[in-house]
């Protein structure tokens, strides 16, 4: 099956686990399209509080921009490092290396649905964006309680 064209329903499940796939689909031909289509579609088949799970041998900098497009995706985004088996080393000769070498590590993201919109307050078109959907949202709920209150007054006359 083509990750960029699942054959499920909308909502399907409720975690979808990728080891390695964004990896695969970043360092061919069309990667940002392509991931975008992957991501697009994961985030489809996900329940509304999904969870999507991505173990990636990319550092932080290179994957966040594919998973961090909370103007589409709207999820919150959660990174945890994961060292690499250290070959050769027995038990007591392990050592942890210092989160910062990146070499030493993979990395586990879990990007969780939201049912509330997240934000990226750094990105001023989606504050403004937010801003605009939430007075048109207030707006509409006076409406409708304006609305409410017509028939009530109505039906005691």
């Amino acid at each position: 099956m083509d990750v960029r064209n699942l054959q499920f329903k909308d909502g399907y499940f409720d975690v979808v686990i990728d080891k390695a796939l964004l990896d695969a689909i970043v360092c061919g031909g069309g990667a940002v399209e392509n991931s975008h289509m992957m991501l697009s579609e994961i985030h489809r088949v996900l329940s509304p509080t999904g969870t999507y799970i991505c173990i990636t041998h990319g550092k932080e900098k290179q994957r966040k921009k594919y998973l961090k497009n909370v103007k589409r995706f709207n999820w919150m985004r959660m990174k945890f490092p994961l060292q690499k088996p250290q070959v050769g080393q027995t038990q007591k000769e392990h050592k942890i290396p210092k989160e910062d070498d990146k070499k030493n590590f993979h990395f586990l993201y879990v990007c969780k649905k939201q049912v509330q919109p997240v934000i990226d307050s750094s990105d001023e078109e989606a504050v403004a964006h937010e801003q605009a959907r939430i007075e048109m949202e207030r707006k509409k709920a006076e409406d409708q309680t304006k609305i409410s209150d017509s028939d009530t007054d109505a039906g005691n006359k």
